[in-house]
């Protein structure tokens, strides 16, 4: 009976995990670091983008994916943001995502040494482009992106009741059909290859 699983991202590109602060004129987004400042992802925002696309799989009825599956293994929604598939109460899911998802434990412990984890960061810089193919004035923006690597995490049943056999599999099939993870996805960052690891 599995109590634990590890979820494994590989991104495909830059992406970002953001923290909601900036760097003033020079960096509008900054990405999350663990204690060590490498590049993590808060477990809480794997979790919303997994919850995210079971519920498009039950909303479609694929996999059989079901709302009483989602909702018994995420919960109810905690935000103000209406629950797509309409559940109303608030109920704890089975699912533990707590934590953070960082390095593989071999890589972490050889880029903690702080000059080397500078070398994970992008300062990268857009502008919007008018009609006639000029910048446009005021919208230069920037933003820290991590560099293609691959992040683990862990997910624990938090449930009262012994988990069913197949929970792992359903995970990993959510991870196979989340096609990217992190801030600014519409902008194409976060692409990535995840996995569930019993």
């Amino acid at each position: 009976m599995t109590i634990e699983a590890t979820l494994r991202i590989r991104f495909t590109g830059f992406w970002v995990a953001g923290t909601g602060t900036s760097r003033g004129r020079h960096v509008d987004v900054v990405t999350h670091r663990d204690q060590l400042g490498l590049p993590s992802m808060p477990m809480t925002q794997i979790k919303g983008q997994l919850r995210e696309t079971a519920d498009r799989l039950a909303i479609g009825g694929h996999a059989g994916w079901t709302g009483n599956r989602v909702l018994e293994l995420f919960g109810t929604r905690t935000t103000a943001r209406a629950d797509p598939l309409g559940h109303n109460d608030t109920l704890s899911g089975m699912l533990g995502f707590r934590g953070e998802a960082r390095l593989p434990k071999e890589l972490h412990a050889l880029l903690c040494d702080g000059k080397k984890s500078r070398q994970l960061f992008r300062r990268l810089a857009a502008t919007q482009i008018d009609e006639d193919g000029v910048a446009q004035d005021k919208t230069l923006r920037a933003i820290e992106a991590v560099v293609p690597l691959t992040l683990e995490g862990t997910v624990i049943w938090i449930g009262g009741t012994p988990p069913a056999p197949s929970w792992t599999d359903q995970l990993d099939e959510l991870c196979a059909a989340t096609l990217a993870f992190g801030k600014l996805k519409a902008d194409g960052y976060g692409r990535a290859i995840a996995e569930c690891v019993a």
